[in-house]
């Protein structure tokens, strides 16, 4: 059983696409009044990307075909959820990124669950030393290895309700006996995040977690 869908898209094609067919009409009018309100074009491409991805990844698991009535709305704690506005019951936990090139995104079919996607575009993609912890500076020699670590922080951050108000250097990666850990601030549990795994490929890296919201933690020491 599909419990997740995943789909990114790379810009540059999206746009010269765009200049075809117009890629505008699978946005509601509401999302269309946001995108006209962004003055440059790497922000409109950018909006566009990441919610057509969004939608696509939604119609996969919903088997829905008219993107135009998907919309990605945010709950009264900034979490976002995707569906079709006229069925409330239908929405589901989503997360997007976009850097650069290339935009993503991952819906996942546990109403209650958590997630949270990163993806950074590679080349000329630089890490700032402040936002890694001393123990990451050390392990995470290589500027791939840094573009994996700052990934993973990003969606474990998402994962776990931290969102952009985290302290990159308050999450660690770290290796240990030849296994990945990751540390979270004391305030946000590391049981709550159940899985996380970053890809690295020539073109990009990609960090994806899951986790588990507030209300429905385990209780159990």
């Amino acid at each position: 059983m599909l419990l997740a869908c995943l789909a990114f898209v790379e810009l540059d094609y999206l746009w010269a696409l765009h200049k075809q067919v117009s890629l505008l009409a699978c946005l509601t009018n509401e999302e269309y009044r946001v995108w006209q309100r962004f003055g440059s074009s790497r922000r409109r491409r950018e909006y566009v990307g990441a919610r057509l991805a969004a939608k696509l990844a939604f119609c996969s698991l919903r088997g829905a075909s008219q993107l135009w009535n998907v919309e990605i709305v945010l709950d009264s704690e900034g979490r976002r959820f995707i569906g079709d506005p006229k069925d409330a019951q239908c929405f589901l936990p989503v997360s997007i990124s976009h850097d650069r090139r290339w935009a993503a995104a991952i819906v996942s079919l546990m109403t209650k669950q958590t997630v949270g996607l990163d993806i950074l575009d590679v080349p000329g993609r630089s890490i700032s030393v402040e936002g890694l912890h001393m123990i990451e500076r050390f392990q995470a020699v290589s500027l791939r290895e840094q573009q994996r670590c700052w990934a993973l922080k990003e969606a474990a951050a998402k994962a776990t309700g931290l969102g952009l108000n985290f302290k990159p250097a308050a999450i660690v990666n770290f290796t240990q006996k030849g296994f990945q850990w990751l540390a979270l601030p004391a305030e946000y549990d590391q049981t709550r995040l159940h899985l996380l795994s970053a890809s690295v490929s020539r073109h990009f890296v990609l960090a994806i977690a899951f986790g588990q919201s507030i209300e429905n933690a385990s209780t159990e020491p």
